[in-house]
């Protein structure tokens, strides 16, 4: 039997290497750890070998990419959920859905190639380059997406396009099209009206599209009006017309109502205007 003396002494006595390490270990998990890419044995982010901490990163750690290519591309399409991103001098190219938690940033020599969905809580900071390869069915769901000046915002949308080449327009006459094509982006998401960069954002998005479709486009702010069939009245908000000119054929015409289609589903629309010539049309999200 112990007595109260020998008690009060063990209480008192200092705390033992394994737990001082059990401790920090919980911290770690906690607060997460800063894990730095080696990438010593290969590109793939799913080897332990690859990362300096002899593990792969998880939810709480903030992540530092530097020096060499990454690629994400696990079996199964499991969302990764990361704390916080930093990409140096190298790129990451990640096929898996992307959640980021806190700040993260692209470096002036840093490029982020996203194949799938982006998420999370935290806002990303681009100074250097962002790829955006989108299907029908991509979401970005992030809380903002800031481009530096001197980033760089690059979207294509399943195939990528040929952009179409012409002569000088200073040393001839040259017609790309005679019909014009245009999307409205509204700037709600719902019932909540977005912040300015939030609707520049999108704005890129469907200008990135348009001008691998036409070779340019052109954007101006405007009004939408419309009857909203859920609240049973007439509903009016800013908008930006981006607009191009290319042959309004089948195919791009399909691809016009699909990226409508996403658009109205990623913010939330009964619909989004499309315009052909001097026809509009209503795109639903379904």
């Amino acid at each position: 039997r112990f007595s109260r003396r020998h008690l009060l002494r063990k209480m008192r006595s200092p705390l033992t290497p394994s737990l001082v390490a059990l401790f920090l270990l919980l911290l770690l998990r906690v607060y997460g750890a800063t894990i730095v890419w080696t990438g010593s044995t290969s590109h793939n982010w799913d080897s332990p070998r690859n990362w300096n901490l002899g593990r792969t990163p998880d939810e709480h750690d903030h992540i530092i990419i530097s020096g060499k290519h990454v690629v994400l591309d696990l079996l199964s399409p499991t969302p990764v959920k990361i704390n916080s991103l930093t990409i140096e001098d190298a790129s990451l190219e990640s096929h898996n859905p992307l959640v980021i938690s806190n700040t993260s940033t692209v470096s002036p020599r840093g490029s982020l190639l996203l194949h799938s969905d982006l998420h999370g809580s935290g806002t990303l900071l681009v100074k250097g380059r962002l790829h955006l390869h989108y299907t029908s069915r991509s979401r970005v769901d992030i809380t903002d997406v800031d481009i530096h000046p001197l980033g760089c915002l690059n979207v294509t949308w399943e195939e990528q396009r040929d952009v179409v080449d012409g002569p000088d327009a200073f040393s001839s006459t040259y017609l790309l099209s005679h019909d014009e094509l245009s999307l409205f982006v509204p700037s709600t998401r719902g019932s909540e009206y977005l912040s300015h960069t939030e609707v520049q954002f999108y704005v890129d998005l469907v200008a990135g599209y348009f001008t691998q479709v036409s070779g340019g486009c052109t954007a101006a702010d405007g009004a939408g009006y419309w009857w909203s069939q859920a609240t049973n009245t007439l509903v009016k908000e800013k908008v930006v017309i981006v607009s191009m000119f290319a042959e309004a054929s089948r195919d791009t015409t399909r691809d016009l109502i699909r990226v409508a289609r996403w658009l109205a589903r990623e913010l939330k629309q009964e619909a989004v205007l499309a315009r052909i010539n001097h026809s509009s049309y209503l795109v639903t999200s379904a």
